[in-house]
C-alpha cells in the first residue's frame, strides 16, 4: 500500500481506498504474520452459545444482501468520522503517513473509538440478541405448560425467532467483535426472562403485549438509524439492509397486534396492558442506550 497523504484534509479519498472485508492481521514478537480471528468467527460462536449452531449465511438469510459492501460502508463510515474526531488516530491520520494497513488495523483495534454508527450497531446486535432470547424463553414457559398454548401460538413464536436469527446473523457479519457491547451476556439472560416471564405468568396474551410493544419501540430504533443514513447519502446497501430489518419488525408488532383482537375487531385492554407497555418500551430504552456505551 501507498501512503494515502494527510488523510485529515480529505478523509472521502482514504475511506474509498480502504477495503473493510479485509481479514487484519498483526506482527508477533517473532516478527511473523498472525492472523486474527474475524467477526464471522465470533458471531458462529455466539450463535452456538445461543444454541443455533448456525453459520452466518447458514439459512440464505443474507443473500439478498451485498454484505462485503455493508461493511465496506460501515468502515468508510467510521474512518471519515475518525478523520473528525479529537481523539482515535487523528493525530496519526493527520500528521504521519496513513496506510491502508494502517486503516484496517486502527478500526479493528479493540481499544478504537466507538462513533455513532458503531454505537448504533451495536446497539442493533444487543437488541437482535435480546429479541432471540425473549422467543426462546417464551417456548421455555409454554413447554412447562403444554395444554395451556396452541400450536399457533407456538408457531408464531418459532417463526418470528427465526426471522430475527436472521436478523443477528446479518448484523453479526458487519460488526466486528470488537464492536459489539460487552453486556451481551446480560442482554441473553434479560431477554430470556422478559419472554419466559410473561409467556408463562400472563399466556399467550402477556407474549402478544410483550412483543407489540418491544416492536414499537425498535421499529422506532431503526428509524432512527435509517433518517440519518439516507439523509448522509453514503450508505445505501446499509440502509437497504435496515429497512429489510425494520420492516420485519413491523411485520412482528402488527401480527401480534392482530393476535390480541377479539370479537368484532375490539383490541384487548385489560388494566395491565398500558403500564406494562410502559416498562418494557422504557426497559428497551435504557438497554439500548447501555448498548451504546459499554
Amino acid at each position: 500500500d501507498q501512503p494515502s497523504g494527510k488523510f485529515g484534509n480529505n478523509p472521502q479519498k482514504i475511506a474509498k481506498k480502504t477495503r473493510e472485508g479485509e481479514a487484519m492481521v498483526s506482527v508477533a514478537s517473532s516478527g511473523r504474520l498472525v492472523r486474527r480471528s474475524s467477526p464471522r468467527a465470533g458471531v458462529e460462536t455466539l450463535l452456538r452459545k445461543l444454541g443455533t449452531g448456525a453459520g452466518v449465511d447458514g439459512d440464505g438469510y443474507g443473500a439478498s444482501f451485498d454484505l462485503p459492501r455493508v461493511r465496506d460502508e460501515v468502515f468508510q463510515n467510521w474512518l471519515i468520522a475518525e478523520a473528525k474526531s479529537d481523539g482515535g488516530s487523528k493525530i496519526r491520520a493527520q500528521y504521519c503517513c496513513f496506510t491502508h494497513h494502517d486503516a484496517v488495523k486502527a478500526y479493528r483495534d479493540d481499544r478504537a473509538s466507538w462513533h455513532w454508527l458503531d454505537k448504533e450497531l451495536s446497539s442493533n446486535m444487543a437488541g437482535e440478541t435480546g429479541a432471540v432470547q425473549i422467543y426462546r424463553g417464551a417456548l421455555a414457559a409454554m413447554s412447562l405448560r403444554p395444554g395451556s398454548f396452541t400450536e399457533d401460538a407456538r408457531e408464531f413464536v418459532r417463526t418470528h425467532m427465526q426471522n430475527e436469527l436472521g436478523h443477528l446473523r446479518l448484523f453479526g457479519s458487519i460488526v466486528p467483535t470488537g464492536k459489539y457491547t460487552t453486556l451481551l451476556p446480560i442482554w441473553r439472560v434479560a431477554g430470556w426472562t422478559l419472554g419466559f416471564g410473561a409467556t408463562f405468568v400472563g399466556g399467550t396474551r402477556g407474549l402478544y403485549v410483550t412483543v407489540e410493544a418491544v416492536e414499537t419501540f425498535v421499529e422506532d430504533h431503526y428509524q432512527q438509524q435509517i433518517g440519518p443514513l439516507k439523509e448522509a447519502g453514503s450508505s445505501p446497501e446499509l440502509v437497504r439492509l435496515l429497512e429489510h430489518c425494520c420492516e420485519d419488525e413491523v411485520h412482528h408488532k402488527e401480527d401480534a397486534a392482530k393476535r390480541l383482537l377479539g370479537p368484532d375487531d375490539q383490541q384487548f385492554s385489560a388494566w395491565w396492558v398500558s403500564p406494562w407497555t410502559i416498562v418494557v418500551q422504557r426497559g428497551s430504552s435504557i438497554a439500548a442506550e447501555i448498548a451504546r456505551r459499554v
